[in-house]
């Protein structure tokens, strides 16, 4: 099972209050503003969900990629800041879910976009530990989840904590 965090698709829902908003307001609800609104509002509820998850960690934060490339899959990976919530922002392409799976007891993304589907994993890189095998490990798809598991820990206590799941 899966508690999503944020998407950034935008629903019929997200146009209907999109609209709503824009008649409320007295502003001319084209189809064109109406996308705009819902756009924007969208955006407005990502920067508040990176507020929720706005909490530093010991240590940086390692994204783990199953690419889908227009040349086929490939393991990737990055590493961005310890602040949680800077994984709603750390991809920026396509249609977006990030989620906590609740089974496997981990943070995750699946990223659409026009060459295909990445899923990505969220990793706190645990301090003190040198990431450079793992890491040549993942560019060259060999790496397994001990390997993961030896260098990182699950971000999933700490959002669990935030959402009070």
């Amino acid at each position: 099972m899966k508690k999503i965090i944020f998407s950034t698709e935008i629903t019929d829902e997200d146009l209907k209050c999109a609209e709503e908003w824009l008649q409320e307001q007295g502003y001319p609800s084209s189809e064109m503003a109406i996308c705009e609104e819902a756009a924007e509002q969208k955006r407005n509820w990502q920067d508040d969900e990176i507020s929720n998850l706005d909490m530093f960690l010991e240590g940086n934060i390692l994204l783990i990629a199953d690419l889908g490339l227009w040349n086929g899959r490939k393991s990737g990976y990055r590493i961005i800041d310890n602040n949680v919530g800077n994984i709603l922002s750390s991809l920026s392409e396509g249609e977006i879910e990030y989620f906590a799976d609740t089974q496997t007891k981990q943070v995750k993304a699946v990223q659409h976009h026009h060459d295909g589907t990445n899923y990505i994993t969220f990793r706190e890189i645990k301090p003190g530990v040198n990431i450079d095998n793992l890491t040549e490990k993942i560019y060259n798809g060999t790496y397994t989840q001990k390997d993961i598991s030896r260098y990182t820990r699950s971000l999933y206590p700490h959002v669990a904590k935030v959402y009070g799941w």
